[in-house]
């Protein structure tokens, strides 16, 4: 369903890099490497657990070189930022985390959903 939305869309899907698996088994380091993964630009994370974000955002965290757009699909989903779980947990620990990044709120593209501009800081660049 993916690459048929893609292709509807125009995009050409040589240029996507689609990985089938559990999160926890297939965002690492072999990934990096067969993938000659070195940075992202855009990054859609629709996990609705802290502990799937958390691993989504682990995995990225070395990735990010330069501005990235973060969109989280389910932010606010059952109240989740509200008593502080799911992505918004796992993001606002991956910010704690990661002081040599910041991260700018975004207009999004839907009310359950969180988009930021996340960067390095200079002065750690």
């Amino acid at each position: 369903q993916t690459q048929q939305c893609l292709t509807r869309r125009n995009i050409d899907l040589n240029e996507i890099i689609l990985v089938k698996g559990w999160y926890s088994e297939t965002l690492n380091e072999k990934t990096i490497r067969s993938y000659n993964l070195r940075k992202i630009g855009l990054v859609f994370i629709d996990c609705d657990t802290y502990s799937s974000s958390k691993v989504v955002l682990d995995f990225l965290t070395p990735l990010i070189t330069e501005p990235v757009i973060f969109c989280f699909d389910d932010w606010k989903l059952n109240d989740l930022d509200i008593k502080e779980m799911g992505e918004y947990r796992s993001f606002n620990e991956f910010l704690e985390n990661n002081p040599h990044l910041e991260a700018k709120e975004m207009q999004s593209y839907n009310r359950k959903s969180k988009s930021f501009l996340v960067r390095p800081l200079k002065k750690y660049v």
